[in-house]
């Protein structure tokens, strides 16, 4: 839960810092974090890093919703390995969806100027984090996933069938989530005996 709680005031906190910017300062900031093909070329470990932590909109329901999927999935995978999932799947998701992007560029399917749009947000951290709360996760946090997913869901993958960027970045770091999550539940269990089992385990003995 530390990891939850960490990251989703961590960005509820720099997400509102600067959505409160006046709209010259705070645009700048986005452009700035925006993991655009431009900023990957020129600065991509800030880029990679700070669009984590700002969205454009609906700062508090995002936070609400990193909140539940990594409070879940970090039930069942560990804070350091969900942690470690989660940054792979940010970045994953964008730059895959960003490759396709140069590709169609290149090809002339997009225009030049989509190489600087603003691509800033935590949903291939939160999105993943759901379904991973939705598949590995308890009772409790399964619900409360599942709900959180049908929520964004509809914002998730519009445009995929014209490989927007968003659509796409979202179907790897979901994709991504979906392959390792398991693994890196039964790594844990094998490091990590359950405590109940191994009390159990002794009672037994002792019997």
């Amino acid at each position: 839960m530390r990891v939850a709680l960490a990251y989703a005031s961590l960005f509820g906190v720099v997400a509102t810092a600067v959505a409160s910017r006046p709209a010259p300062v705070r645009d700048a900031w986005l452009a700035y974090l925006s993991t655009d093909l431009d900023n990957l070329a020129d600065h991509p470990v800030q880029a990679l890093a700070g669009s984590a932590f700002v969205a454009e909109s609906d700062v508090l329901a995002l936070a609400a919703l990193a909140l539940i999927g990594l409070g879940a999935a970090g039930q069942a995978l560990g804070g350091l390995r969900l942690a470690g999932l989660l940054a792979s799947t940010h970045v994953l998701g964008t730059l895959v969806s960003q490759s396709v992007l140069a590709l169609q560029i290149r090809l002339g399917d997009a225009p030049g100027t989509a190489r600087s749009m603003i691509d800033v947000g935590p949903s291939y951290v939160v999105a993943p984090a759901l379904v991973l709360g939705l598949v590995l996760g308890a009772t409790g946090g399964r619900v409360a996933s599942g709900l959180g997913f049908a929520a964004l869901a509809p914002h998730l993958f519009g445009g995929l069938t014209r490989l927007d960027v968003p659509a796409v970045g979202h179907v790897v770091a979901i994709g991504a989530a979906l392959l390792a999550g398991p693994a890196l539940r039964r790594d844990r269990q094998r490091r990590e005996p359950d405590p109940l089992a191994i009390g159990t385990l002794g009672q037994h003995r002792q019997g």
